[in-house]
């Protein structure tokens, strides 16, 4: 088939990752691809990447607005370009924002295409909206809560990322056959990627560092971390040697001084993909506490694919569809613990305690994330699905 994404993601920035792994993983079975992003810079450009068709636009719009996928221009451009294309079928990751949603339903309506969205996160209300601030709410948010829902209702089939969100969508009356789920994947198709000792030695961390690190640092994700924070003192008093770090945004002024955040930490920030992957090989455990919540029973963390393949030890509670991947993958190195301090440092403890153990913890991750787990296996999951949106149609005309 030949297929547009059209994707809230900045070129190699923000939301872009799983839906370059996902079209390149199409490519790889023989579908063509196109993938609308937006782009850091003012200028657009084609780029043929791993047989992908990458294509941005001219945007003079911040880039807060080209994240948030609310560029008008770049909306536009869309349209325009879509309608000068023939593509079998429409693939959008957040078709309730402007820049998806809009250039997506118009040119599968018009053309008699399939339109196949994602679902990521609970947006609306009792989800990511209950987080946000009044204004939002009372502007955007409530844009945004009904454009979720009503991008879903009107779409020939919806990959819902948690079994939560695909329970939602049958709720919303679409039938079983047009959602599945399928979750992120591990990139395990790259070169070169450092072991534990090349990587701390590469970053400047010791060799025998006690290295705890976590991914997707933001003002949201670090609600999470709290019992690991508060266990922060504890850490440092009995192990001289821990440090720990984030990749991703930074970590909230309130929260550093809040915690006594030190010299143990490193914040490394937004970092190019081989200086993100070296941060992951170089962590002992990394962190995936998640408070149980709607929002993050209804998610699923992308990071978790990273971790996998970084050949570390992963501590997490048993939330959502974190508890529903450890089932399906038994045994794994996931290391489970309660969201308290006691329990994560009680937790941290004894996987230190056990060296061995944690080594074969850390093998058992990067088996599932090579044999399993890998995005080229999720790409294959994603075109059995459209194929069977195509299939449904078709009997659905000619009946």
């Amino acid at each position: 088939m030949n297929i547009v994404f059209l994707s809230v993601g900045v070129k190699d920035g923000s939301a872009f990752s799983r839906s370059f792994h996902l079209a390149k993983g199409l490519v790889k079975l023989g579908h063509q691809i196109t993938l609308l992003v937006s782009s850091k810079q003012v200028r657009g450009e084609i780029e043929i990447r791993d047989g992908v068709r990458i294509i941005t636009f001219f945007d003079l719009s911040p880039s807060y607005i080209k994240r948030g996928g609310a560029s008008l221009l770049e909306m536009i451009q869309r349209i325009f370009f879509l309608f000068r294309e023939d593509f079998d079928l429409v693939f959008v990751d957040c078709g309730f924002r402007p820049t998806t949603g809009i250039p997506g339903h118009l040119y599968a309506k018009f053309r008699g295409v399939p339109y196949v969205c994602e679902w990521w996160d609970w947006i609306g209300k009792g989800g990511i909206y209950e987080k946000k601030s009044k204004k939002y709410q009372l502007t955007l948010g409530m844009i945004d809560d009904f454009f979720e829902k009503a991008d879903k209702r009107h779409a020939d089939g919806v990959v819902a990322l948690s079994c939560c969100l695909k329970e939602r969508a049958l709720k919303l009356g679409l039938l079983e056959d047009r959602v599945c789920v399928i979750h992120g994947g591990a990139d395990i198709d790259v070169e070169h990627v450092p072991d534990k000792e090349t990587a701390r030695r590469l970053l400047g961390i010791a060799r025998d560092a006690m290295v705890i690190g976590f991914a997707g640092m933001d003002d949201q994700e670090v609600e999470d971390l709290r019992p690991f924070l508060e266990a922060l003192r504890q850490l440092k008093e009995h192990h001289p040697d821990f440090i720990w770090f984030s990749t991703g945004g930074f970590l909230r002024e309130d929260f550093r001084k809040k915690y006594c955040v030190g010299d143990e930490y490193r914040e490394f920030g937004w970092v190019d993909y081989k200086t993100y992957q070296c941060c992951l090989a170089s962590a002992d455990i990394l962190l995936l506490i998640q408070e149980d919540t709607l929002i993050n029973r209804a998610r699923w963390p992308n990071k978790l694919g990273d971790y996998l393949a970084s050949n570390s030890v992963i501590l997490a509670t048993e939330i959502g569809e974190v508890a529903e991947f450890s089932k399906q993958y038994n045994p794994n190195g996931i290391y489970f613990t309660k969201w308290d301090k006691d329990n994560v440092l009680s937790s941290i403890n004894s996987i230190y305690a056990d060296s061995a153990a944690m080594h074969v913890m850390a093998e058992l991750n990067l088996r599932i994330a090579s044999s399993s787990f890998s995005w080229d296996k999720k790409a294959i999951e994603l075109a059995l699905f459209m194929k069977s949106v195509m299939s449904s149609i078709h009997k659905r005309l000619s009946s």
